[in-house]
């Protein structure tokens, strides 16, 4: 139960990491985003790291996906400490960077 709670407060710092380098480090997203290959495997696990979407469906596959998702959705991960998120929750993201 006390490992849960680590890495649900884990995750809700790195959500505040990420909405301050998306509002405040413009330049450091751009270079980050030069260095990251590879495609979202659409898995879900990064979109109930502290909290569910409520854009997830049932099946966990995003209402919107393809159409209007958030700039957050859209730029994660921004760098390796994501995808280290990721695999601390269980998931493989589909991302990586050089």
């Amino acid at each position: 139960m006390i490992k849960q709670f680590k890495l649900k407060i884990r995750m809700f710092r790195g959500k505040v990491r990420r909405q301050f380098i998306i509002f405040f480090m413009k330049k450091y997203i751009k270079k980050q985003l030069e260095k990251r290959r590879g495609e979202c495997r659409q898995c879900a696990v990064c979109c109930d790291f502290s909290y569910p979407c409520p854009l997830l469906e049932k099946d966990r596959s995003c209402k919107i996906y393809n159409t209007t998702r958030p700039r957050v959705c859209r730029l994660f991960p921004i760098n390796r400490a994501d995808i280290e998120d990721v695999k601390l929750s269980g998931g493989k993201c589909g991302y990586w960077f050089d």
